[in-house]
């Protein structure tokens, strides 16, 4: 059966509804992605793009191991145009799109606006909007006037983005069962603090707009249960993009402590040029230093499978091969009591199959696996101390049933490293004694292996820089461990 793209819109959360049915187990590495028109004249963007859905642009997370059908919302649509929705790979571009992908058109409703919350989508309200003036965009620049010269001297820089009042009408009235009103609501969205998603009909010609609110004032109209809010505010760039900021982990002496979104004020005060600069000669701004932070690091040191295959090592009852983007290993003894594959995660160790690590550690492990018939698989953590002995026993992970044709992915593993522990040793294979005969092969894949980091999307040091991150190998590019970098503002 074919796949299958349905649309709807969901007015509760001001949202276009997609289902995907009919995809084959997994999701097939496809995600939706959005085709809309644009205003820009710029020749790499043209007259429409192709979008990412936020929250639905990682088929390793979406639709979900096994899944053939699946759901989702997008929340950041424009409105009152004809948007469309297009099943692809998750690497497709713009130039490498035509009809052939399964797609629909939708056409956003035209008498809405919303104020949306970014990072809780169902907190975002329907509003009315009664003016969005005053708008100003200001020049960012200083004019100096200088002796001896009968022109000024002026210092410059980009034009800044929109700042203004959007004025709204909210209504005292009831909305739902737990007798909350709209202003309720409206207050629920902006008491967080946390930047808002303005939208409006396009035919408006005020573009949805990230910002962070400033003030916001509350005139009442008589003493009737209605009033005008007044949300002043300075159009920001989605922060969550950009990976700079978690707003639930950030709080107001943070600010003032660590420049983390923005420097503090009297670094931000020295980065622009005085008067004393003008007369030394040294004439223009200086920007804050954007440095790049270590976030991650994918200690396997192939984790895609593919050539030179010596960064693999110890397949156990298996010969190896190198495939397009996975490995390949095939049965060499069909009577031992497993088969397996030990991961290479140091480059420079005389067992390179050992990770050297500390009590407590936090391991955490992804996998997709592959086999030429179906198999119990899964992956073990096996600790050891200083002088090689096992630590405790080896603990496993969630055991998937593998398949012929679509990759299953072996559930996020995470354990934290016993006492006495100095080094670990990862294997993926089969879970016991399963029927198998020589000649069966496993594939490996999309290997993520970290220590003591956040849950992350699978990355390698091929991995295309983007929404704040850029990627690195430490070394030979397929045969070393990879890094995750991410931008952020520094002394």
């Amino acid at each position: 059966m074919s796949a299958t793209l349905e649309l709807g819109f969901n007015n509760q959360y001001g949202a276009v509804r997609f289902e995907v049915s009919g995809l084959a187990a997994g999701g097939g590495g496809l995600v939706v992605k959005r085709a809309v028109p644009t205003q820009s004249t710029q020749p790499d963007i043209g007259p429409w793009q192709l979008q990412s859905i936020r929250g639905f642009d990682d088929p390793t997370e979406w639709p979900g191991t096994g899944a053939t059908t699946a759901l989702g919302y997008d929340f950041e649509m424009p409105l009152g145009i004809l948007v469309g929705y297009f099943l692809v790979p998750a690497a497709i571009t713009k130039a490498d799109l035509d009809d052939g992908y399964v797609n629909a058109w939708y056409e956003t409703p035209s008498n809405l606006a919303w104020l949306r919350d970014i990072y809780q989508p169902v907190l975002s309200q329907p509003v009315i909007v009664l003016s969005t003036d005053p708008k100003t965009r200001p020049a960012r620049q200083t004019v100096y006037d200088v002796v001896g010269k009968r022109t000024a001297i002026v210092v410059w820089d980009v034009r800044e983005a929109r700042q203004g009042t959007i004025t709204l009408l909210v209504r005292n009235q009831r909305i739902d069962l737990y007798r909350q009103t709209r202003r309720d609501k409206l207050e629920a969205l902006i008491n967080t603090g946390r930047p808002l998603l303005f939208s409006m009909c396009q035919s408006k010609g005020f573009d949805p707009c990230y910002m962070a609110v400033a003030d916001v004032r509350f005139t009442r109209f008589g003493m009737g249960p209605s009033w005008s809010v007044e949300l002043d505010y300075f159009e920001v760039d989605n922060p969550i993009a950009l990976g700079v900021v978690v707003p639930p982990e950030f709080t107001y002496q943070q600010g003032l402590d660590v420049p983390i979104v923005g420097a503090k004020y009297s670094d931000w005060y020295a980065s622009f040029a005085s008067y004393f600069d003008l007369v030394e000669g040294s004439v223009g701004t200086t920007q804050l230093n954007i440095v790049n932070v270590l976030d991650a690091t994918n200690r396997a040191a192939n984790p895609i499978g593919t050539a030179p295959l010596t960064s693999w090592w110890y397949p156990q009852r298996m010969t190896i091969a190198a495939g397009a983007d996975y490995l390949r290993g095939t049965i060499t003894d069909a009577t031992a009591s497993s088969a397996a594959q030990r991961l290479t995660t140091s480059t420079t160790s005389t067992s390179p199959d050992r990770l050297v690590i500390a009590p407590g550690d936090v391991l955490r492990l992804k996998a997709e696996v592959r086999s030429s018939k179906s198999f119990a698989m899964y992956a073990i953590f096996q600790f050891m101390n200083a002088a090689g002995g096992v630590v405790g026993s080896n603990v496993g992970s969630t055991i998937v049933t593998s398949d012929p044709v679509a990759w299953t992915a072996i559930p996020e593993f995470v354990y934290t490293a016993p006492a006495t522990t100095a080094y670990v040793s990862v294997q993926i294979g089969i879970n016991g004694s399963a029927p198998r005969v020589i000649g069966d092969t496993l594939d490996f894949r999309r290997i993520l292996l970290t220590v003591n980091a956040t849950p992350t999307t699978y990355f390698d040091g091929d991995t295309p820089a983007g929404g704040g991150y850029t990627y690195a190998w430490t070394g030979a590019a397929k045969a070393s461990s990879s890094q995750r970098w991410r931008q952020d503002v520094g002394p």
